[in-house]
C-alpha cells in the first residue's frame, strides 16, 4: 500500500513537471529531477527486495536494472552531466534486447510481435537521441505499427473477455481506446503539427496525460486481476506494455528539453 502510494505521488510530480516544462512554467526542472531521482530509488529498492526474497525472475531483475539506468541516463542528459551518452546507450540497448528476448518467449504471434516492433523503435530512438544517421521512416514506421497492433489486440481481447467477464473486457477496451486516442494525437504531431491551431507544446501535454492514463489503466488491471490464472499470459503482455509507455513517458523529458 505504501509503495503504491509513493509510486502514484512520484507519477504526479513527474507529470506535473512535464506539463510545467511544456507550458514554460517555473519549477519544472526541480520537479522533474525529484521525480527522476525518486524513480531510480524505487527501482533500486525493488531490486534489493527482490534479491532478498528471491521473488523476481532474472529477466525482471535485468529489466529493473536497465530501467533504472535508462532514467539515470535521461537525468544526466537533462543536466548535461558527463557520462550521459554511455549510460543512455547501454540502458536503451539493454532494454531493446530484453524486449526482443521476451518476444522469443511468447507463443502467440501478435504478443510476440508487439515487443519486437518496439525494440526496433527503441534502437531507432537511441540513434535519434545520439544524432547518429538513421532512417526516420523506420523509427516512426515501427512505432505506429506497434501502436496499431496494440489497439487491435486490446480491443480484440476486450471483446473476447466480454463473453466471460464484462468488467475485465471493458477495462481492456478502455485501455485500447486510450491508446487509439494517443495514436491520433501522435499522428497530428508528426503530420499536422498546427492542426486546429493547437501548438505543439499543448499537444505534448495532451500526449503526456494520455500516456499516464494508459499506465494507470494497465496498473488497475494488473492489481485487480493479478491472481487470475486465465489471464496470466495477458497480464505478462500488459506489464511489458506498461513498461513501454513508461519508457516513452520518461523520454518526453528529452523532448521537452529541445
Amino acid at each position: 500500500m505504501i509503495k503504491s502510494t509513493i509510486q502514484v505521488l512520484v507519477g504526479i510530480v513527474f507529470l506535473t513537471g512535464l506539463i510545467f516544462k511544456f507550458a514554460h512554467y517555473p519549477g519544472a526542472g526541480v520537479l522533474l529531477v525529484i521525480a527522476l531521482v525518486s524513480g531510480i530509488m524505487l527501482s533500486v529498492v525493488d531490486l534489493y527486495i527482490g534479491k532478498k526474497t528471491n521473488s523476481l525472475s532474472l529477466t525482471y531483475k535485468c529489466a529493473l536494472g536497465a530501467g533504472a539506468s535508462y532514467i539515470l541516463g535521461l537525468l544526466f542528459k537533462m543536466m548535461h552531466w558527463p557520462g550521459a551518452d554511455i549510460i543512455t546507450i547501454i540502458s536503451m540497448s539493454g532494454l531493446a534486447l530484453l524486449l526482443a528476448f521476451s518476444a522469443l518467449k511468447s507463443q502467440t504471434w501478435f504478443y510476440a510481435l508487439l515487443p519486437l516492433l518496439f525494440s526496433v523503435t527503441l534502437i531507432m530512438a537511441l540513434f535519434k537521441i545520439m544524432h547518429w544517421p538513421q532512417p526516420n521512416h523506420l523509427l516512426y514506421g515501427s512505432y505506429f505499427a506497434y501502436s496499431s497492433l496494440l489497439i487491435g489486440v486490446l480491443i480484440f481481447r476486450g471483446l473476447s473477455l466480454n463473453k466471460t467477464n464484462i468488467k475485465i473486457g471493458q477495462r481492456f477496451g478502455i485501455t485500447g481506446g486510450l491508446v487509439f486516442i494517443l495514436y491520433l494525437v501522435e499522428l497530428k504531431l508528426k503530420l499536422y503539427p498546427n492542426l486546429f491551431e493547437i501548438s505543439q507544446n499543448s499537444t505534448r501535454i495532451i500526449q503526456a496525460i494520455l500516456m499516464s492514463g494508459i499506465v494507470f489503466s494497465i496498473q488497475s488491471i494488473l492489481v485487480t486481476y493479478s491472481k487470475s490464472e486465465v489471464l496470466q499470459r495477458d497480464l505478462r503482455v500488459l506489464r511489458s506494455t506498461q513498461g513501454i509507455y513508461l519508457l516513452m513517458l520518461f523520454m518526453l523529458v528529452l523532448v521537452s528539453a529541445t
